[in-house]
């Protein structure tokens, strides 16, 4: 089952067990145990030498389209690329490049199965040096 979980997000139904005042279990409450995790993706590619070919491209494409697959009960948000960036500071507003390429969002039951779940992403394997950050994203207290 899912539904809307703690942290906002689509999760798993999850018995979080409380105390009663006797010491006793209650399992009444239900929710779950989610969390939200951002995937940053690095590319290591140098532009002027590690250009894909259209076959290379769509290999690709099909290799992330069966990882998305494989997890999209928990992909929030499959993400896209980055493009246009602009730092904002009090001051002033710039233009700046960096190696950030895509983003996807996640839900996951901890931060180590959330960055296990990208171990076989095909962004890792398609050129030196690329790389995910997982980010644990947590709930704001009200």
């Amino acid at each position: 089952m899912r539904l809307i979980n703690n942290h906002g997000t689509l999760g798993c139904a999850c018995p979080v067990v409380s105390q009663t005042h006797q010491g006793g279990p209650d399992v009444t409450t239900y929710t779950s145990l989610m969390g939200k995790f951002l995937a940053i993706l690095h590319g290591g590619a140098d532009p002027d030498k590690d250009q894909l070919t259209d076959e290379q491209q769509s290999e690709f494409m099909t290799a992330w389209a069966t990882w998305a697959q494989a997890h999209e009960e928990a992909l929030l948000d499959p993400g896209s690329p980055l493009y246009r960036k602009k730092r904002v500071t009090s001051t002033y507003v710039e233009d700046f490049e960096d190696s950030k390429i895509a983003y996807a969002l996640v839900d996951a039951p901890s931060h180590d199965a959330a960055a296990q779940m990208f171990k076989d992403h095909p962004h890792v394997g398609l050129h030196d040096g690329n790389s995910i950050e997982v980010i644990e994203c947590p709930v704001i207290p009200s």
